[in-house]
């Protein structure tokens, strides 16, 4: 990652794009914004005191293309009661005009980062027959959703549920692939189009031994 530096508001123009952090701070002590170095961090941010989380937030935000993102820690003056009160008072405008909120879902605290090593994707491509026609579809453990997103350290703060329901559109970056969730769907690398609903089949019914099964159809 480049320099980086704080900015307020009456440095940026109105309408500038941004995108906003969504992550667990857990219990690590790191850089944070406090009366005390804020003409510092004005200057500049060293980036050899940030969390993995953040430098990691900061590296998608710029590959995506925006200058800017709003990070809690950061852009809240974590010693100034009053600026806590204004800040929180504004998180609807915040988070609802930043396109998009980059979640940190699979990091556990800042320390973890976005990026970790992944298994294969979840899904199959399968071809069925009903005698006339094929039918294309995909086959995944029915606990993809749970397993990947809904079961992540994240989901469990009420500040990232705030968070992901204010934003346009959220990333979520887990430990498996990244999810994409706006008003319309939520949406992954297995499934790019939207998380399908479809037939839930136990596991049994596709081992082996079925098919030898004098009930197969």
């Amino acid at each position: 990652m480049g320099q980086c530096r704080v900015y307020q508001r009456d440095e940026l123009n109105a309408g500038v794009e941004y995108a906003t952090l969504s992550h667990c701070w857990g219990s690590t002590k790191y850089l944070t914004l406090s009366k005390s170095n804020l003409q510092q961090l004005k200057t500049q941010i060293p980036s050899e005191d940030l969390p993995r989380t953040v430098q990691d937030a900061i590296t998608v935000a710029h590959d995506l293309g925006f200058e800017y993102i709003w990070v809690g820690t950061l852009c809240i003056v974590q010693d100034d009661l009053m600026d806590w009160e204004r800040e929180a008072a504004m998180m609807t405008s915040v988070h609802g005009n930043s396109s998009p909120n980059i979640a940190a879902a699979g990091a556990r605290d800042g320390r973890d980062g976005y990026f970790f090593s992944r298994p294969t994707h979840w899904n199959c491509k399968l071809q069925l027959y009903n005698g006339h026609h094929a039918l294309s579809c995909s086959a995944a453990p029915v606990s993809l959703y749970s397993r990947c997103l809904s079961g992540m350290s994240l989901m469990e703060r009420g500040w990232a549920l705030q968070e992901r329901l204010l934003a346009v559109l959220t990333l979520h970056f887990t430990t498996t692939e990244l999810f994409w969730e706006c008003n319309h769907i939520i949406a992954c690398e297995s499934f790019p189009e939207r998380l399908p609903g479809g037939t839930m089949v136990p596991l049994g019914f596709l081992h082996k031994r079925t098919i030898d099964d004098p009930m197969w159809p």
